[in-house]
């Protein structure tokens, strides 16, 4: 039983850690020693929290003399005749309350949207960003051409921009390969099949990210920039 006491908080640690939506990528995400020590530690804290629980409800018992509590006690040692069995069952059921309460909390998508902003690079940042605020972004590529438009979230949840960026364009052009200064030619505000010129890049192609400014927005609507509906995308 020495070794259990050791594994079974081990073993706890590993389920509360994995099952709770806020730790869990977080947790999967490390290797070898790092990843036993996650687990190792959270069962330690929850043995200790478990090891208090018995001393205070011992504490409270002998303060009011209550029976309840030592015939619960004497009956636990007789069905489960293991050393520290009561101290790893309260863990277990510390650790279940964690992991209900933690997710009531937290749900898996917003979980994956915490742990998307924590470990994203500055480009997947200025994306998210441009998403949740409903911003225009230009998409510079590697070729030269341009695109001005609305990020779009895609099916999953958890929003991952590393291997494609999909885009609703309303601007398009290119970027001069001399001064790169960025010349708009299409524009497809007006089109109504807008929804349907969903453009999807790849990141390898993608040579810069960055916000479209307002002012040149202005510019480009009050006819500074001469912009044609008859170009594809």
């Amino acid at each position: 039983m020495n070794l259990g006491i050791w594994l079974v908080p081990v073993l706890l640690g590993f389920a509360v850690l994995n099952f709770t939506h806020y730790h869990r990528r977080a947790f999967t995400a490390t290797t070898g020693y790092q990843f036993f020590f996650s687990a190792a530690a959270a069962g330690a804290i929850l043995l200790m929290v478990a090891h208090l629980t018995v001393l205070a409800a011992d504490s409270l018992a002998d303060a009011s003399n209550f029976q309840a509590w030592l015939k619960f006690k004497a009956f636990w040692k007789y069905a489960v005749p293991f050393a520290h069995s009561g101290k790893l069952a309260a863990a277990a059921l510390w650790g279940l309350f964690y992991v209900l309460a933690m997710n009531r909390r937290i749900s898996d998508q917003d979980a994956a949207a915490r742990w998307a902003e924590d470990t994203e690079g500055r480009a997947e940042s200025l994306l998210r960003r441009s998403l949740e605020d409903r911003t225009l972004v230009e998409i510079a590529m590697k070729t030269g051409r341009s695109y001005v438009g609305l990020v779009l979230r895609g099916n999953s949840p958890n929003v991952n921009w590393s291997g494609d960026v999909g885009l609703l364009p309303v601007f398009s052009g290119y970027r001069d390969s001399d001064t790169r200064s960025l010349r708009l030619t299409n524009n497809y505000a007006k089109l109504q099949d807008l929804e349907e010129r969903e453009v999807v890049v790849m990141r390898s192609e993608i040579a810069s990210i960055r916000r479209f400014g307002l002012d040149a927005y202005r510019a480009v609507e009050s006819g500074k920039a001469e912009l044609s509906t008859a170009h594809p995308l």
